[in-house]
């Protein structure tokens, strides 16, 4: 880990040295159409890391498709690229709605702007599963795998929609200010829809929409801004070299009719247990065009809500007589499952951009670090490490190639949760690289992902790593205006021996691998 940082560090610091914003010529300012040459590929001129329409971090980091010529693939933003404040989803490169932030409304003293945007996304697929094999078919939840001649056919559709209301404004002081909601359904089973579709309070799969973002922010170009909120920290806002422009997303986007425990983890910040918790962000202005930074502050697991979850522990789970759900704001506790639970998280960032030559090159660098709540009983439980997270990306942009590289290790295990106490360090890493050519973006992503899994010091016959690895292929079509066709590929495989993968269960012999694999064709239609 010390190696990584030094490494890192290196490579930010030399990047910082030669790094030079490249001369391009003036954005034209903030049309309300793009112009005919526009090619608005998925990840929305973002060349790297999420689709961030978001104060002080959705720079263009290249000059946008509509102004751009073949030789213009530079990192530096060119004057007047840079969109004022919005507050896009910034849910990786092909979830958001947002298809080009320069095309809103331009914003000045006074001025205030509503959007109502949206996502609608329709996939064909097919998997083969080892999860979905006769033996592991469930009928009833929660009982023993039964295989009274039960079968899952491996094709299906599905399909998906989501809504995003904004609004930004400009004071006439010049402060900039709004406020960015993120709606979505909690299950594929949209209310009344589908031969066993129901809006009954009974039936908790019913699709009941949510809020999956509540953010707001303010500030100016000058001093940065304020993030506040149910929202996504630093270290998502600025991801970088996560190859996730083409196609969903890779492993990061959807994936289309596998089962749940045989789908290699995605543990890098910009996934929901990161970005769906309160917070507070502080998100820098650029400094000569190559360098900005943010950092955050994130006291417990709560958010999306008035109340401060199941607490005390007296208060039950509606209709089940469960306290199980747990207490975000407990600081130590008697209940053994609580102790996984992570407190006091800080995030923070530095993101360096330059170019040399046509090149353009970012790097950025960064780390989160945590506590955990206490155990304040008498039985013999798990401990957890907090959070002691260090992460690091770099991505290079030529001509309409992309070539990136992520990597995060420490003490971290699963997606954002904590490692048990003498379990091995996380190592994950990420490299793939995608080309755009005219309306057509395709890509390749590998991501490897090395951490302690299911064991714990009480686990019998227990391996100490569990192993998740996946390639994304694909590509992308824009066919019209906002509207697309995705073709993705997934395989992906999980081991840890001693733990059955599909059950959780420890000490072992069966299902110690998964296998995933799948073919999807997508339509997303975005405004």
């Amino acid at each position: 880990m010390r190696k990584t940082l030094v490494a890192s560090a290196a490579m930010i610091g030399g990047m910082l040295a030669w790094a030079a914003p490249a001369a391009a010529q003036q954005q034209t300012q903030t049309p309300t159409t793009p112009p005919p040459a526009a090619t608005p590929v998925p990840n929305y001129g973002q060349p790297f890391g999420p689709a961030t329409a978001t104060p002080g971090v959705a720079y263009w980091l290249t000059p946008p498709l509509s102004t751009a010529t073949p030789t213009q693939t530079s990192f530096a933003p060119t004057p007047g690229s840079t969109p004022g404040p919005g507050s896009g989803p910034p849910d990786g490169p092909n979830t958001t709605a947002i298809p080009a932030f320069w095309n809103n409304p331009p914003l000045s003293p006074g001025n205030l702007t509503v959007r109502l945007q949206g996502k609608l996304s329709v996939d064909i697929g097919a998997v083969a599963d080892s999860g979905q094999h006769p033996s592991q078919v469930t009928l009833t939840p929660g009982a023993a795998p039964v295989a009274t001649n039960t079968k899952l056919a491996n094709y299906l559709i599905m399909d998906y929609a989501r809504l995003y209301p904004s609004l930004d404004a400009v004071a006439a002081n010049g402060i900039r200010y709004g406020a960015f909601l993120e709606i979505r359904a909690d299950t594929s089973a949209a209310p009344g829809g589908g031969a066993n579709g129901s809006v009954s309070a009974a039936n908790i799969s019913r699709g009941q929409m949510y809020f999956y973002r509540e953010t707001g922010y303010v500030g100016s170009p000058s001093f940065g801004y304020v993030r506040f909120g149910e929202t996504d920290g630093p270290l998502s806002l600025f991801t970088t070299g996560t190859n996730e422009a083409f196609n969903t997303g890779g492993w990061n986007g959807d994936k289309v009719g596998f089962t749940t425990n045989t789908i290699p983890v995605w543990p890098f910040a910009n996934y929901p247990n990161e970005i769906n918790t309160g917070k507070v962000v502080y998100v820098s202005p650029r400094y000569a065009d190559t360098f900005d930074f943010g950092v955050s502050f994130e006291p417990d697991t709560g958010g999306n809500g008035p109340t401060i979850g199941n607490c005390p522990y007296a208060n039950t789970v509606a209709g089940t007589g469960s306290a199980a759900i747990g207490c975000d704001t407990t600081s130590s506790t008697s209940v053994a499952a609580e102790t996984g639970r992570r407190r006091n998280t800080i995030e923070a960032v530095a993101r360096g951009i330059g170019s040399i030559g046509p090149v353009g090159i970012a790097g950025t660098l960064g780390g989160a670090t945590s506590g955990h709540v206490a155990y304040d009983g008498t039985s013999a439980v798990t401990h957890y490490d907090g959070l002691g997270v260090l992460d690091s990306g770099i991505q290079l942009n030529y001509r309409g190639f992309q070539v990136g590289a992520h990597i995060l290790t420490g003490h971290i295990n699963g997606a954002w949760s904590l490692d048990p106490k003498g379990g091995r360090d996380a190592v994950d890493w990420n490299a793939g690289a995608s080309y755009t050519v005219g309306p057509l973006t395709f890509g390749v992503q590998y991501v490897n992902f090395e951490s302690a899994g299911a064991w714990t010091p009480s686990a019998i016959n227990t391996g100490r790593t569990r192993t998740e690895s996946g390639v994304g292929a694909g590509g992308t079509l824009n066919i019209a205006p906002n509207t697309f066709l995705l073709l993705n590929y997934l395989y992906g495989q999980r081991h840890q021996s001693g733990v059955d993968l599909l059950t959780g269960v420890t000490n072992a012999h069966t299902n110690n691998n998964t296998l995933a694999q799948g073919l999807s064709l997508s339509a997303s239609i975005r405004w």
